[in-house]
């Protein structure tokens, strides 16, 4: 499985910021990058308030960590565009990996800061 993992992701996490007038917005801020094997899914349809969006998505599969770790508040972002997680799968007792599932609406990734 190491050697099928070629491409680099990146993990953004949201933090909550202060808007002028008071409340906050979430933006996103890299949290870690990581090696992985990524499996195209089957792109489907979903009608969504009365226009059909189109969603792609992922599976990205990356070594286990102990520091930090995925969640399914992160956003994956991979050649530009972000992904939502959708599941996080622990596989394989002996050779510990996650099985990340993320699907993205084709948006560009959100600017984030570092």
């Amino acid at each position: 499985m190491i050697g099928a993992m070629r491409d680099i992701v990146v993990f953004k996490e949201p933090i909550d910021t202060p808007v002028p007038g008071g409340g906050a917005e979430s933006t996103y801020i890299e949290s870690f990058r990581d090696w992985t094997k990524i499996e195209p899914l089957t792109s489907d349809r979903r009608l969504t308030d009365n226009q059909i969006q189109l969603q792609d998505g992922f599976r990205f599969n990356i070594r286990f960590r102990s520091n930090p770790q995925p969640n399914k508040k992160m956003l994956v972002e991979y050649q530009g565009h972000d992904y939502t997680i959708n599941s996080i799968i622990e596989r394989n007792e002996r050779k510990r990996f996650w099985q990340i599932t993320a699907v993205t609406n084709n948006d560009p990734a959100i600017a984030y800061t570092t």
